[in-house]
């Protein structure tokens, strides 16, 4: 059996449960003051320069096709790097705080980079979803 759902309502349910995740790791960092704020300035800043530009510039040089099948890769990469950091935290004692500062940091920053995409990114370097028709 096939679901189908829109991209809108898919959109608006990846969007609330981002919300969520920020929320709920928000009110963890309430607890540690301000320096856990830094911490995630400093992640969001990261993921921004980072995700951002590597983002467009992949689109501007890469067919589809390619980047699809770069994807895959990709993924693992940054799971085994999730879960090796994972294992450090946890192995040092301090993991729940890095953990929810890089979450807000760096969801922040992909929606800094996201709302730039929507407004400032020239038309070619755009996700063909956002382009103007």
């Amino acid at each position: 059996m096939v679901i189908s759902v829109s991209a809108r309502t898919r959109r608006a349910v990846l969007f609330a449960c981002l919300a969520f995740l920020v929320l709920s790791s928000a009110s963890d960092l309430l607890a540690h003051g301000s320096s856990a704020w830094l911490w995630v300035v400093g992640y969001a800043f990261g993921s921004f320069l980072l995700v951002g530009p590597v983002v467009w510039i992949a689109r501007d040089r890469i067919s589809a096709s390619r980047r699809e099948a770069l994807l895959y890769p990709v993924f693992g990469a940054v799971f085994l790097c999730f879960v090796l950091a994972f294992g450090v935290e946890l192995a040092l004692g301090g993991a729940l705080f890095f953990f929810d500062a890089g979450t807000v940091g760096s969801i922040a920053g992909l929606a800094l980079a996201y709302l730039l995409e929507r407004t400032v990114v020239p038309e070619r370097l755009r996700a063909p979803e956002h382009r103007r028709t």
